[in-house]
């Protein structure tokens, strides 16, 4: 962080660390400089649990000190922030300390720049991975394996073809900046910064979404490991990575997209918007979507992403129980998704949209290599991956599927379709003949908020397949009782078509329903 460009509000003192003081209500408070020094650096580090051994070799880099001038640091700077000092920097017992803005509760806070304002227009998507920041203590092979996830993030998003990247080298020009900082100097709406420490054998990664025109966190994780593990948890962490970047971007665009009438809305926001009630299942909001991604390829014609997500939602809109001319939508879906491919061939998005198109028009083959295609071009794109374990599920191998299915989740374990996704492990599991996993998944499938009769019907054939047919008729009752529109024989007609062992377990579990 460049301490010189910050101020910071405490309860009853102002931080002002690029000219070295602390304000009270009668002027100046005089404090120590080591004192100050870690004032500074617990406020750099806000909402952060502190080791002692982290704090003296920040305070004290090239010296050895007893615990107790750091005590006596710590009794200095809660004596000078007043009445409050004793609640905004906690001791943490057996860990060390915390520091805890006012205005932020128990977040960890970003101070905003007194000079460089915010610039009124950040371009749309854009985002910027910057190097973690490295506690003393973690050592230098952590460190080299840790760049290598900050690059291989940064590898990822480019090959998504959605977001604006800012490049390597100019994210790592910035190693020292704080994320709010970085994006002021950038100019992008979003900033990934990290942190890494040490706590006793653990190595400790935390990471925040930052958003530069609110300056807030909108998403945060925190991962820790061994240090001898980092090394083959390359993949698993950049894909938990991923996910805080594009799930903390999508939140905050969808709320942003919220605020905005429609008759002011940019592709960009409309593109959100549509996102927004595509999340949810029924004939109103699946119109909405469609309405907004339309909105959005209009506004904008090169907007791939938008013609893909319309596409999907015209498949979607295609075969439910309440499409009018369903040979009219999906030759909609089709056009949109040929759109998305010339626009982009290397778009996975694109790839993805063209694949869904072609299994609902019953070409398999082809769902599958465009499926895969936009994996390959993409390997964090969650959608994608998704596809491919659908497409396998139905039809096999059902090993690729469930590979596939379990890294979509751990992708995008917020995705609005976490209970197709469950359905879809469910029936690998019965193609396997694993019958109790096959039960375990559709009965998570099942009691997922939000649930509509196509994805109860699949739950209950699901659950006769795999023997627990009192299950199964719980659900059957349930539809009943609703009067819900539904069709028992869905899934073994096109365009899902369910083939191998699944489809026969499937059709022989109908015969123990009640129905």
């Amino acid at each position: 962080m460049d301490a010189g460009t910050f101020v910071v509000q405490f309860a009853e003192v102002t931080l002002d660390m690029g000219r070295g003081r602390l304000i009270g209500r009668d002027g100046d408070v005089a404090l120590r400089r080591k004192s100050f020094v870690l004032l500074c650096y617990m406020t750099q580090h806000a909402g952060q649990v502190l080791t002692k051994e982290r704090l003296m070799s920040a305070v004290w880099p090239e010296v050895t000190v007893s615990d107790d001038s750091l005590t006596q640091c710590v009794h200095d700077v809660r004596r000078a922030l007043g009445g409050s000092g004793a609640s905004e920097l906690r001791t943490v017992q057996g860990r060390g300390y915390l520091l805890v803005l006012p205005n932020q509760g128990g977040n960890r806070p970003i101070a905003a720049p007194t000079n460089g304002m915010v610039p009124t227009q950040l371009r749309p998507g854009s985002v910027a991975v910057l190097p973690f920041a490295y506690d003393p203590a973690v050592l230098p092979d952590e460190r080299i394996w840790l760049d290598g996830v900050v690059n291989d993030v940064i590898s990822q998003l480019v090959r998504l073809r959605s977001l604006d990247v800012i490049g390597r080298d100019s994210a790592f020009a910035l190693r020292d900046v704080s994320g709010l900082q970085a994006g002021v100097t950038l100019g992008v709406a979003y900033v990934l910064a990290g942190s890494v420490f040490r706590a006793d054998r653990d190595v400790v990664l935390r990471v925040d979404l930052v958003a530069t025109r609110s300056q807030s966190i909108v998403w945060t994780d925190e991962f820790r490991t061994t240090g001898l593990e980092i090394a083959g948890l390359i993949t698993v962490l950049t894909d938990r990575i991923l996910s805080v970047v594009l799930n903390g971007i999508d939140w905050s665009e969808r709320n942003l997209a919220r605020a905005v009438p429609d008759h002011a809305l940019t592709a960009w926001q409309a593109y959100f918007r549509g996102l927004d009630a595509f999340a949810q299942y029924g004939e109103e909001p699946l119109l909405r979507a469609r309405h907004y991604f339309a909105l959005a390829t209009r506004i904008d014609p090169s907007f791939v992403s938008a013609f893909a997500a319309l596409a999907e939602c015209q498949a979607t809109i295609a075969r439910a129980p309440f499409c009018q001319d369903q040979p009219a939508e999906r030759a909609a879906a089709q056009r949109s998704a040929e759109q998305a491919l010339h626009l982009d061939e290397t778009a996975p998005a694109a790839h993805f949209a063209f694949a869904h198109t072609r299994w609902l028009l019953g070409d398999v083959d082809a769902a599958f290599r465009h499926a895969r295609r936009s994996v390959e071009l993409g390997p964090g794109y969650a959608t994608g991956v998704a596809e491919v374990g659908f497409l396998a599920a139905l039809n096999g191998p059902p090993d690729e599927a469930l590979h596939n299915l379990a890294r979509a989740e751990l992708l995008n374990p917020v995705s609005p379709f976490l209970s197709s996704l469950y359905i879809d492990r469910a029936t690998a599991h019965l193609q396997r003949g694993e019958l109790e996993q096959a039960a375990h998944w559709a009965q998570i499938a099942a009691a997922r908020p939000g649930g509509y009769a196509l994805l109860w019907v699949a739950c209950a054939i699901l659950l006769a397949a795999s023997g627990k047919v009192d299950a199964a008729n719980r659900i059957v009752a349930t539809l009943r009782k609703d009067n819900a529109p539904h069709d028992w024989m869905r899934f073994f007609n096109p365009p899902f078509n369910v083939q191998g062992p699944a489809r026969h377990r499937m059709l022989d579990a109908l015969a123990v329903l009640d129905l």
